[in-house]
């Protein structure tokens, strides 16, 4: 029995679809997928600005969900969240979306995802900002330089709320009724003014400027368990573990490598034009993902590209 319940539910909040599965860990055996188009798009008053809908993304997420059968879906033993990275939205954290006695998200009172298409900061809005230490340089559509935006030029938007994060960690908060979002190293490090190193914010650097630093959560490694879901929700039973939300980046590369013990080195080109080389240790036995990465300097991959 033991075995038959050791399940786990993958989400992945991609830029144009959701995905779901449901994976049996001990063998790996994809029991259940299901994939939708989340037309989430919709218009910003920024004419450069990239926005997507939280209600159209969770309800996409919960189409997918619907179409599990329930008798997996009651045997699931912990929950994954991956998906866009860089991006940023807002809430309150006493109007968080919430899980209703019929097991359905509801009550979206949060602002639009800036999404990391964005494109809103200016190179000169960029340049002065305040000059991160990090091999990860800030641009637009980054989770950091989308705050510092808002709070230039719209600062009552920004007060309207007082939690930020990526959507993954939104639908991990609603899963588990937190008020209180906390970020993989994976998004932490995508958003900008992140350092690998000591796993810390620069706030020291980003309060001098007066950047508004309470509105970055605290962060963790990937693989950490950082709540149980709170009401049963589409037959998922309460008290199931969720994991920190993840990078689709770094989880993607799990399907190539060749076996949960394995270290695996892996070129990957990444949608900003950039080559990494990664060295990746994985442990599936907790879905933890313990990785390095070091960025190659930037150089033309294709003709006219870099």
């Amino acid at each position: 029995m033991e075995s038959e319940n050791n399940l786990s539910l993958g989400i992945d909040i991609g830029t144009t679809s959701v995905k779901v599965c449901v994976v049996r860990l001990n063998s790996e055996d994809v029991l259940a997928e299901y994939s939708s188009d989340s037309n989430a798009s919709v218009p910003s008053e920024s004419p450069a600005g990239d926005e997507q809908s939280v209600t159209k993304i969770f309800t996409c997420v919960e189409t997918c969900i619907k179409k599990v059968d329930e008798n997996l879906l009651a045997r699931v033993s912990c929950i994954g969240v991956c998906g866009q990275m860089h991006g940023c939205v807002l809430w309150k954290s006493d109007r968080l979306p919430q899980v209703s006695v019929r097991g359905a998200i509801e009550r979206f009172e949060t602002s639009n995802l800036i999404t990391w298409q964005d494109g809103r900061c200016t190179e000169e809005f960029l340049r002065n900002l305040p000059k991160t230490a990090q091999r990860t340089k800030i641009s637009t559509g980054y989770g950091c330089a989308s705050l510092a935006w808002l709070q230039k030029n719209r600062p009552q938007l920004l007060r309207q709320f007082d939690r930020a994060g990526t959507v993954m960690d939104l639908l991990v908060c609603t899963l588990c009724g937190s008020s209180n979002p906390v970020m993989s190293t994976h998004n932490a490090n995508s958003w900008g003014y992140f350092d690998l190193h000591s796993n810390q914010w620069e706030s020291d650097l980003l309060k001098k400027e007066g950047f508004p630093v309470e509105y970055l959560p605290p962060v963790v490694e990937p693989g950490v368990v950082v709540g149980w879901v709170a009401k049963t929700w589409q037959c998922v039973p309460k008290g199931t573990p969720v994991l920190v939300g993840m990078g689709d980046l770094q989880c993607s590369t799990l399907s190539v490598l060749p076996g949960p013990q394995d270290a695996g080195e892996l070129f990957v080109l990444y949608k900003h034009q950039k080559l990494f080389f990664h060295n990746f240790y994985v442990v599936l036995g907790g879905i933890n993902l313990v990785y390095s990465m070091k960025i190659i300097p930037r150089y033309p991959v294709f003709d006219g590209i870099q």
